[in-house]
């Protein structure tokens, strides 16, 4: 894990925070009902070894060490695609967790349109096994990204880029 300096009030559940003794622990709640404006609520929090801890309220404003997961999925990525031949369908950056998928095309893809149907079916919940044409699935993709229609395929927000 990265060490990296933010302030109590970025802190969210499932985040790691390194504590002045040096221990890791995972944000597992907020009690939100003990905080006011100028503070976070109380944090319930648990290391490794199973204990657990309360962390009072603290300033939004102070500093305190987040633990930002390295990336150690690679080796289990490539074995699903190279003995599995799973797709990545979506990329998330544990900093900021942004989720990014491909961009889709302009124009109608010379491939497969699987993967296209993939994603409207896994990122947007989705069903599209009976839409017809690349039309029509980018006709439900701009529905799915429309925020005058917060109903319709908001099931893993994201970003294309």
């Amino acid at each position: 894990m990265t060490p990296i300096q933010v302030n109590w009030g970025s802190i969210v559940v499932d985040d790691y925070i390194k504590s002045a003794d040096g221990t890791t622990w995972r944000i597992c709640a907020v009690d939100l009902t003990e905080g006011d404006d100028a503070t976070t609520g109380a944090f319930r929090a648990r290391n490794r070894a199973g204990e657990w801890t309360t962390i009072s309220p603290k300033p939004i404003a102070s500093g305190v060490t987040k633990m930002v997961p390295e990336d150690d999925a690679a080796p289990y990525v490539a074995l699903l695609r190279d003995t599995l031949g799973a797709e990545v369908l979506a990329r998330k950056d544990n900093r900021t967790q942004t989720v990014t998928c491909e961009p889709w095309p302009a124009s109608p893809p010379s491939k497969s349109m699987a993967p296209y149907r993939t994603h409207l079916e896994a990122v947007h919940g989705m069903y599209v096994v009976d839409v017809k044409g690349f039309a029509k699935l980018v006709e439900a993709h701009e529905a799915a990204h429309d925020s005058t229609r917060p109903t319709v395929g908001k099931f893993i927000p994201h970003i294309h880029a």
